[in-house]
């Protein structure tokens, strides 16, 4: 998990919501899985996620907490972060 404190925000990455390599047994949409999930921090209420995989057969899961960096923008001062799930890839978003 990671916190940012300015925001308010923790962010929780999540795995596969079942075993890997076979997902015929998983019905729905695996909302959750496989996902970034941010939380108010002082609350715990549910503000928004990013999934990353639906369905997951690959083992795709966010095995790591995301790092938070901050860019410098000429309008403005954007917040970041940077995922890198288990296969050692890495992408970022700006919020």
């Amino acid at each position: 998990m990671s916190l940012d404190e300015a925001r308010g925000l923790l962010y929780v990455p999540t795995g596969s919501i079942g075993g890997d390599f076979y997902g015929a047994m998983r019905e729905g949409q695996n909302l959750f899985a496989n996902s970034l999930i941010a939380l108010d921090a002082a609350t715990g209420q549910y503000r928004w996620h990013f999934q990353t995989v639906h369905h997951d057969l690959w083992d795709r899961d966010l095995a790591a907490n995301p790092n938070l960096v901050t860019l410098q923008k000429m309008a403005g001062v954007p917040t970041q972060w940077r995922r890198s799930p288990s296969m050692g890839l890495s992408s970022c978003s700006t919020e």
